[in-house]
């Protein structure tokens, strides 16, 4: 499991929530932690509110040695693939480097406030398959 032996991790694309909030939300089962060796993200799905149907990547946090190492990014795509179905994946970061970051992980950016960068991640549409031509009798 990883170790929070960072300071860092209290300013890690938080948006300023609160270990203690992030752990009410997981124990009432509202969001969930994905985890790898080096990374760990909290997630709220999708439908978690019937007015909020997209899902929320809340945190995303690598150790310090293994960063760069691709740790992040796979976590990224792997909560993606799990948690990106009939809605898009919203989330909220702060600074150039994250924004990069999400871009090279698929997300777009949606627009900027004061807060930070919304960005977005919309569900892939599924492939149509391609019907055979009929033949003439």
């Amino acid at each position: 499991m990883l170790a929070r032996k960072s300071p860092e991790f209290d300013d890690i694309a938080t948006n300023n929530l609160s270990d203690a909030y992030l752990l009410e939300e997981v124990a009432a089962g509202r969001a969930v932690f994905e985890v790898d060796e080096h990374a760990v993200a909290v997630v709220r799905p999708e439908g978690w509110h019937p007015d909020q149907p997209a899902s929320s990547l809340w945190l995303v946090y690598v150790e310090p040695g293994a960063r760069r190492a691709g740790h992040g990014r796979a976590l990224v795509k792997r909560v993606i693939v799990k948690h990106v179905k009939d809605y898009p994946m919203v989330l909220l970061c702060h600074g150039e480097a994250r924004v990069r970051f999400f871009r090279r992980c698929g997300f777009a950016l949606d627009h900027t406030t004061a807060a930070g960068s919304w960005m977005v991640r919309m569900p892939r549409k599924p492939r149509r398959v391609a019907r055979p031509a009929s033949r003439p009798a």
